[in-house]
């Protein structure tokens, strides 16, 4: 019985998609010109573009699979920005279910064909070969001063993706509810707790490792995109890439910022999960339209550009940019606190208790959708509080409480400096645009492989508290 209605859900599940996909895919073709006169005289009015040295490329890669159907959505936001004298947008389109893929150029009000793969390239789409040799194409076709990679899809932060657990959930599509009382979508957190209305539109989520591709199971992992982003900084002579927007689910977490580092000036994403829609390109580039950027402006920009589309509708939506140059700062004093926590939590079962108290209470510890996932500074702000009390000072540990407090008030200060913008909604009023991985029951394997922060002593930690939260 149990494979029957296996069988059952995919035929269903294979069936209602595949008319989304088609219908998507029918929008995305008509703005298309196909005809080979017409594609010839398109391109040779483009060469200005490709000879011009621009303020900016925006080099959008975008993964078709369940989310296809917003493709067409934010291509038309595109389409109403337009690349610039100032600015040149660039699109990877994956085709969902194949290798297909479709490059344009957007101009106002138009999306001009550049390449389109075909089935027998044999380069699988959402892969970090087909994103490393679209972001090569567009480094070396179109020169720029500035550059900004948009990785458009699914994500599940740190933690590489159970596809059939997550593409199979019974409560997928039920995780958004209207609240009565404010009028605005927030996430259902009672996971499974309640029923759907039929008659409410819930809008789609992003969830899932980054530019994941559904039928095939592949997707680009955290390391892989390091990998990418460092030969990018080769192409460009050793210039890192101005900004990295994670457009998906989870990502704008202290371990990927880690990974990231050295490659790129700025790191955008959101900490929690992700209305379907994503960003707003044509707010996103609006002001190109007129004139240019800094890299630095740009990453405060995108962060406001997503609160205003969200703030009205949304309850529990998240967004900032963090400077990456010198994040090894921070890198090195959250060491120096992940040792100190490690070597009290073995020695004091006392520790262990306060520190539980702090991770599990909703006031002290911010977590998003995936529970393993909390606001770092809003756990440090409450580590530090907690710690300055003389009672809670470990039961008169003053020397403990000393070097608490040396470490984590300059911790919380860089963090501060290099959150150069953040936004959250009403339901997430301490999140304060960087997430770490914390679990409580158990280490996801690929975290152990490809963490950001395995070379320091927070997995350690983890590994110890969460064995003292089995035995005590």
């Amino acid at each position: 019985m149990t494979i029957f209605y296996l069988i059952l859900t995919l035929l269903i599940f294979a069936s209602t998609h595949s008319v989304a996909f088609s219908k998507a895919e029918l929008e995305i073709k008509a703005i298309v010109k196909e005809e080979k006169d017409t594609y010839i005289q398109q391109n040779s009015l483009l060469e200005s573009d490709k000879t011009t040295l621009k303020e900016w490329n925006f080099i959008i890669y975008m993964v078709g699979n369940n989310l296809y159907k917003f493709i067409f959505e934010n291509l038309k936001e595109m389409l109403e920005a337009g690349s610039t004298p100032s600015s040149n947008i660039l699109v990877q389109i994956d085709h969902a279910g194949s290798t297909e893929a479709t490059r344009f150029f957007i101009e106002k009000e138009k999306a001009v064909l550049q390449t389109m793969s075909s089935e027998r390239s044999g380069l699988t789409r959402g892969t970090p070969a087909s994103f490393y040799f679209f972001v090569k194409w567009a480094i070396q076709n179109y020169p720029a001063k500035h550059h900004a990679i948009i990785l458009w899809n699914h994500a599940s932060g740190i933690k590489h993706p159970n596809v059939w657990e997550k593409l199979y959930r019974e409560d997928r599509d039920q995780l958004f509810h209207i609240n009565p009382e404010t009028g605005l979508l927030e996430l259902n957190r009672r996971t499974g707790s309640i029923k759907h209305d039929i008659n409410q539109q819930e809008p789609p989520l992003r969830e899932w490792s980054s530019s994941f591709n559904q039928p095939t199971e592949t997707f680009i992992s955290e390391e892989e995109l390091r990998q990418c982003m460092l030969t990018f900084k080769e192409l460009l002579h050793g210039e890192k890439i101005d900004i990295v927007i994670l457009d998906a689910c989870h990502l704008a977490m202290m371990e990927l910022a880690s990974l990231l580092k050295g490659t790129t000036r700025f790191m955008a994403g959101s900490q929690e999960i992700e209305p379907g829609s994503g960003c707003n390109f044509a707010t996103l580039f609006a002001p190109f339209k007129n004139g240019t950027m800094t890299p630095k402006s740009f990453a405060h920009h995108a962060v406001a550009s997503f609160e205003e589309e969200y703030i009205s509708s949304f309850a529990d939506y998240t967004f900032s940019s963090i400077n990456l140059d010198g994040f090894e700062k921070i890198e090195a004093i959250f060491s120096q606190l992940s040792e100190l926590l490690l070597s009290k939590i073995k020695q004091n079962s006392d520790f262990y208790f306060l520190l539980k108290k702090i991770r599990q209470s909703h006031l002290l510890t911010t977590e998003f959708f995936d529970r393993d996932y909390i606001d770092l500074h809003h756990f440090l702000v409450s580590l530090l509080a907690t710690f300055q009390k003389q009672d809670d000072c470990f039961i008169a540990d003053t020397l403990f409480c000393t070097e608490i407090k040396e470490l984590v008030e300059p911790l919380i200060k860089l963090l501060e400096e290099k959150i150069v913008a953040y936004t959250s909604g009403i339901n997430l009023p301490n999140a304060r645009g960087i997430s770490i991985y914390f679990p409580e029951k158990s280490i996801h394997s690929s975290y152990i492989k490809t963490s950001g922060l395995k070379n320091n002593a927070w997995t350690e930690f983890l590994s110890t508290y969460i064995k003292k939260n089995r035995e005590l």
